[in-house]
């Protein structure tokens, strides 16, 4: 049985909020266990790893306790560092631009500008 849910989380790893699990258990024990880790570690390495999350998971349905997935909200996505770094770095530039006056310029008038600011 164990061996079935870990197949299955194995399968969902790749697209795991559009995938139709089982049982929440499941979801839960790969989710613990880790997407990148079902997707690119081998079994020996991965499997004693689900497998203590999913006897968790199973613990707490046999006890009652409801295991809640929490579903992500369209456009809700978290940024990632890179994308924030480059949001700064472009509101820099921008602030940047606007004060020594290139607003607006382009080509041959924002060259000229520039070159008058070196000298």
């Amino acid at each position: 049985m164990v061996h079935t849910a870990y197949n299955e989380a194995c399968q969902n790893a790749s697209s795991s909020t559009n995938a139709v699990w089982s049982h929440n258990a499941v979801y839960a024990a790969a989710r613990a266990t880790g997407w990148f880790e079902l997707r690119s570690r081998t079994e020996k390495e991965v499997f004693p790893l689900f497998k203590r999350n999913y006897e968790i998971a199973c613990r707490k349905v046999m006890a009652g306790e409801e295991i809640v997935i929490h579903k992500a909200l369209p456009g809700t996505r978290q940024k990632t560092l890179a994308e924030k770094s480059e949001e700064i770095n472009a509101k820099a530039l921008a602030e940047k631009v606007e004060q020594q006056g290139l607003t607006g310029l382009k080509g041959k008038d924002a060259l000229s500008r520039m070159r008058s600011m070196i000298v």
